[in-house]
């Protein structure tokens, strides 16, 4: 521009002269002339005219060159600018696009070429077209309108492309034209969506947390957010909560040793920080929760993440399991069976029940060899059972202080107690059950024998109606061989298929019990023979309908003396079903016996799983899932502190195993044995043998590892290895 202004000065300079020269030649004054253009000789005035005229072409010419250089160095610089800018840049006049930078072309995915020859709207995606036409036509005719928007146009492909669209009215070629520039945000509205996913998965998850989850703003002592579970878990809506100060929801009972705050100062360090707390709900109910407070990243608020699980059930869990630690420790002692601990068949302990069963006293049993207590018939079994450390459960016979012998069934199981293997073996006097298994077979021969041997035909359905069981006179009586008969439905065999479904009404109305219900049945040559039936319902041990079971007696013949035999026929129905009764209660009786020695097997395992040294439960991924106490004393740390840890917390040996290669070692064999060390809690380390197992719980599958403080273990080798051999030895 200052180029130009010079320019035009020295045009202007000139054009003066030159007027002021043609007056004075109009004007016949040559001399003022010659004196402007400092000539010493005439001038004719022709020569002056043409001279004047070629001088006037001259710097037009000269004018009209130094404007198109500078609008060429003008032009070159746009160009430049244009081509190299990341932004698309358009020219649209008349609706159509003059001009498209490089970028643009790449954003719409055309050449340069193509573009031209599109207009505005074709660039445009349909569903805004109207819209950025009627903009820009309102720019053009100098209306206010918004100079920066987002759009979508519209590339090669048809592809919506979001673009953020700012534009001016400008001059292409002497004519009004609006610059357009436009810059893809396709990525910015990624990120955006992004975000915006990312939000709400973030309020899901807090919504949909099981936890309570609370925002505290530390300097005004509230609560500014929080999830519906806390609505749930303090029993208050949303507003509720926000107009309380955080002391109002702690518990009156004096349980807290410190106040919210104490806690909410220390968690202001950028420490995390977890602790008990008891609270109270909007009706006054304390309940006693697990607190984590973290502090949010806000510079300019003191603002804490709070949250709050409701640990009231796990409460009553863990004084439910010191009851139970508590009652089997009673247990022990209160066992009708004898507990044995030996050390290489040397007996270290054994509960009072001793002295009822085998005469001895508990302190002239310790010190003992527990093979002293065997018959000598079974001392050869018993001698290898040890050996092979078999835990059962087997019978031997016993011998009392007397001499006396008795069978016994035994169960024994591995331990690691104080640093040393132990055996535990229980010992239960079987000499009743055996009594009772005689008398069951017995009983179940002579049932036998009379169900073989009687005239009529007994019977037994299932659920669905199927015979399970039929003695051998349904031969004689239908024609049929048992065979035949088991597998058959029961309804088939009525001469009226609905006659079996108002027989079951009968049994239903009469508590399950039908006697002389008489029915017509087909004999297998076709046949129709009239029986009479005492039937019953049968259950399952745990009280479930399983079938029907009855005796069926050919009444075909003497249905007309009905009268004269139906007292004899009562008498023997009686007699049956008395002695049918006596043997159900003999197996009632029996399965009471049973399911007592299972619920006693049952309670010593648990004995036994409790009684162990150290004891982790932990998944494949090293998690720890469930310890014993004598873990938490071995190792220094609280039940809650070693559920929080891993297992490589704590093991520290020098040559780890992966969890999968202990995997696929305990997929080919039982167990694992292997010694580490193990670190306590205040960083002192003891050295372990560990002996490891596969348990499978559902679908998970969990590592049990055993842990013996070895650090007193005797240089001879392990009790078990000297016992093993001192037994093949002898």
């Amino acid at each position: 521009m200052k180029l130009i202004r010079i320019q035009l000065s020295a045009f202007y300079h000139h054009i003066r002269t030159l007027f002021v020269m043609a007056i004075c030649l109009y004007a016949g004054k040559t001399e003022a002339i010659e004196s402007t253009l400092n000539l010493e000789l005439p001038v004719n005035q022709t020569l002056l005219i043409t001279l004047l005229i070629l001088l006037c072409l001259w710097l037009g010419y000269r004018l009209l060159a130094s404007r198109l250089e500078l609008l060429n160095i003008q032009a070159i610089d746009f160009h430049a600018l244009a081509d190299n800018a990341h932004d698309g840049i358009f020219i649209v006049q008349n609706e159509k696009l003059v001009y498209a930078n490089q970028r643009a072309c790449e954003i719409l995915g055309y050449n340069n070429t193509e573009l031209l020859k599109l207009k505005l709207i074709d660039i445009v995606h349909p569903d805004e077209a109207q819209q950025v036409l009627e903009i820009h036509q309102r720019r053009l005719r100098g209306e206010d309108v918004a100079k920066q928007y987002e759009a979508h146009f519209r590339n090669k492909q048809s592809n919506a492309v979001p673009v953020e669209l700012t534009a001016a009215v400008t001059t292409w070629h002497g004519k009004n034209a609006s610059l357009v520039i436009i810059r893809d945000i396709t990525d910015r509205k990624l990120i955006q969506q992004t975000l915006l996913d990312s939000e709400k998965r973030y309020r899901s998850l807090v919504e949909n947390s099981p936890d309570a989850i609370l925002i505290i703003d530390a300097e005004q002592n509230s609560i500014i957010e929080a999830n519906e579970r806390t609505c749930e878990l303090f029993l208050m809506d949303k507003q509720d909560l926000f107009d309380l100060k955080l002391e109002q929801l702690a518990s009156n009972l004096r349980k807290n040793k410190k106040p919210l705050s104490h806690y909410l100062e220390r968690a202001l360090h950028g420490l995390p920080l977890i602790f008990e707390y008891t609270f109270t709900n909007g009706e006054d109910n304390p309940f006693t929760c697990e607190v984590r407070l973290s502090r949010m990243p806000f510079p300019k608020r003191r603002l804490i993440r709070a949250n709050i699980t409701d640990i009231s059930d796990r409460k009553l869990y863990q004084t439910a399991i010191r009851k139970s630690e508590q009652r089997l420790s009673n247990f022990f002692e209160a066992s009708f069976e004898i507990l044995f601990f030996h050390d290489n068949g040397i007996v270290t302990d054994v509960n009072n029940q001793v002295e009822r069963l085998f005469g001895f006293t508990r302190d002239e049993v310790i010190g003992r060899h527990v093979l002293e207590f065997v018959a000598p018939e079974s001392l050869e079994e018993a001698k290898m059972n040890l050996s092979q450390g078999n835990d059962g459960p087997y019978e031997l016979l016993a011998q009392d202080k007397e001499g006396k012998t008795f069978p016994v069934q035994i169960q024994a199981k591995t331990l690691e107690l104080s640093g040393s293997t132990m055996r535990i073996v229980s010992v239960a006097d079987i000499s009743q059950l055996k009594e009772t298994h005689q008398e069951l077979d017995a009983s179940r021969q002579e049932l036998q024998a009379i169900i073989d041997n009687m005239l009529d035909t007994f019977y037994r359905t299932d659920v669905a109606g199927k015979i399970t069981m039929v003695s051998p006179s349904v031969e004689k009586m239908f024609g049929y061989k048992p065979e035949e008969i088991l597998g058959t439905t029961m309804s088939s065999y009525y001469a009226d298929p609905y006659e079996r479904q108002f027989f079951l009404d009968s049994l239903k109305n009469n508590n399950g019990v039908v006697e002389a219900y008489e029915a017509a049945l087909r004999h297998k040559n076709g046949t129709i023979l009239w029986v009479s039936t005492n039937a019953c319902f049968i259950y399952d041990t745990d009280g479930n309908f399983a079938g029907v079971e009855g005796i069926t007696r050919d009444i075909t013949e003497y249905r007309n003396y009905r009268i004269a035999l139906n007292q004899a026929n009562e008498e023997l129905e009686i007699k049956i079903d008395r002695r049918t009764r006596q043997l159900q209660d003999k197996i009632a009786e029996l399965e009471k016996l049973q399911l007592a020695l299972s619920t006693s097997e049952n309670n010593f395992r648990i004995l036994v799983e409790n009684a162990v040294d150290a004891f982790l439960l932990h998944d494949m991924k090293g998690r720890i899932i469930d310890i014993n106490q004598q873990a938490c004393k071995s190792l220094g740390y609280s039940r809650t502190e070693l559920l929080a840890l891993k297992i490589e917390d704590i093991d520290v040996g020098p040559t780890p195993v992966s969890f999968e290669k202990l995997s696929s070692i305990l997929q080919t064999q039982n167990n694992y044995h292997v010694e580490s060390t193990h670190q306590r809690k205040d960083g002192s380390q003891f050295p372990v043998e560990v002996n490891i197992g596969l348990l499978t719980k559902g679908k998970k599958k969990l590592i049990l590892a055993l842990a013996r403080d070895i650090r007193h273990r005797n240089k001879s080798g392990s009790p078990i290895k000297q016992l093993i051999e001192t037994s093949e030895v002898d």
